[in-house]
């Protein structure tokens, strides 16, 4: 992905177009004040808001 300076402060990385590993991204999801979020153009899910300070796993469900 790529790196960029989000407005009002903290980062972004956008454009994340490679193969995650056995599907499962593994993520320590921060505080509120850290505001992780995935966002998409039709969504945008607060991980910090249902996970706080909570290692999670983070999946693509295909359907399959």
């Amino acid at each position: 992905g790529i790196l960029t300076s989000a407005e009002g402060g903290g980062y972004w990385i956008e454009d994340i177009d490679e193969p995650v590993r056995n599907n499962a991204y593994v993520l320590r999801v921060g505080s509120l004040a850290v505001n992780h979020r995935i966002v998409t153009d039709r969504d945008e899910i607060n991980l910090s808001k249902m996970a706080e300070h909570t290692r999670v796993t983070i999946r693509l469900d295909t359907g399959e």
